[in-house]
């Protein structure tokens, strides 16, 4: 396959056909490659050599549902020195040594001091391997050069009970979910409501859930919030003001859900994703987007819409539209009707295939762009 894209913070790859692993761009910081077909993780593709001074930005590997029959290296934890957590989860097959036990398993690393350090793998010591929902360490994974051994580090009379796996979404939520160095990962767990945050929370992956509605106090005492995914729930209801007081939020995504309305947006958003819902024009405000001066990814495709929203702000650089209803666009929706020479000084690309709208019929709407929208011209 080919490499990832430069430049982006989060792949997604889950849900493919994957038989190996692949490079890793340096400025990538979450990985998702669940529900593939891979069978043992290569580092040296992963990661060909190690720059001690420009690291590899990895925080988060996700990939259960995989056929993995063998530990990760822990050259791993070299290569990408802030990861904070590999997500095994379930695999399709047994686990070695396991006893036959349902697992989901979490790889945490604590030493993240020592790792920065570079140094060669058999100066360090060993990575603890846990078992989800139990607080008994299951056995050390160490490397001998090539060779991987799996040390069973249980005393003799020391017995670990069947945990079996657990859906219980009254569970505290960082027992229910994973909580690490202010990142809460509650995707999958089918949860039909925001679980209670952490206070210093910054990041929340709820995505994949059953969530129908998100109100004002989920939030209300978390100031902290940076990003928020609610990627593919069943939300059709957010109150006003749930994230408008979030004055840090840079991202949100709301994509694969029900909503016909936007709730008003946090002033600092730069990244909003609302493709696959069901928002009509008449659901988003007038002003909706207006005071977002940071904002620069639009992601709105696949709605209802029937015009392009008003007062998009100049900091756009992407705008998202295809397969909507739209039918008819103003010369002053990207361009200044009053002002022939002015050219837009961000946008970059505009999608508007998969409309009714014939392009090529307003051509003084697009003659300030650099580059024209995709879609229909006659």
């Amino acid at each position: 396959m080919a490499a990832p894209v430069q430049g982006n913070s989060e792949l997604n790859l889950g849900h493919n056909k994957l038989k190996q692993t692949f490079y890793i761009p340096r400025s990538l910081q979450h990985l998702y490659i669940e529900d593939n077909d891979i069978e043992i993780v290569n580092i040296t593709l992963m990661c060909p050599f190690i720059d001690p001074v420009n690291t590899n930005q990895l925080t988060y590997i996700r990939m259960d549902q995989n056929k993995l029959t063998a530990p990760i290296s822990t050259y791993a934890f070299f290569c990408f020195p802030h990861i904070r957590i590999i997500y095994y989860g379930e695999q399709k097959g047994e686990l070695p040594n396991c006893n036959n036990v349902t697992k989901k398993v979490f790889f945490i690393v604590l030493t993240l001091a020592v790792l920065r350090q570079i140094t060669p793998p058999i100066q360090q010591e060993s990575f603890n391997f846990y078992d989800y929902d139990t607080d008994f360490i299951k056995g050390k994974m160490v490397q001998q050069d090539d060779e991987m051994k799996f040390k069973d580090v249980r005393k003799n009379d020391e017995s670990i009970p069947d945990v079996p796996p657990t859906k219980d979404t009254n569970l505290p939520t960082c027992l229910l979910c994973v909580c690490l160095s202010g990142s809460v990962y509650c995707e999958e767990t089918d949860i039909e409501s925001v679980p209670p945050l952490p206070k210093e929370t910054a990041y929340l992956y709820a995505r994949f859930n059953k969530i129908k509605k998100v109100v004002v106090s989920d939030f209300a005492d978390i100031p902290t919030l940076k990003r928020i995914d609610f990627t593919g729930n069943m939300i059709e209801v957010i109150e006003d003001g749930t994230f408008s007081k979030l004055l840090l939020l840079e991202e949100l995504s709301l994509a694969e859900n029900k909503l016909v309305k936007l709730p008003v947006l946090p002033p600092k958003l730069i990244t909003f994703n609302a493709n696959h819902n069901r928002i009509k024009s008449r659901g988003i405000k007038a002003n909706a987007f207006k005071k977002l001066t940071n904002l620069s990814h639009l992601y709105l495709g696949h709605n209802a819409l029937d015009s392009v929203p008003l007062n998009l702000p100049e900091s756009l650089c992407i705008l998202h539209l295809q397969f909507n209803n739209i039918t008819t666009i103003k010369d002053d929706t990207f361009c200044k009707s009053n002002n022939t020479r002015y050219v837009h000084p961000h946008m970059e690309e505009i999608r508007m295939e998969g409309n009714p709208i014939i392009l090529g019929k307003h051509p003084n709407a697009f003659s300030c762009l650099r580059t024209l929208p995709t879609g229909a011209y006659y």
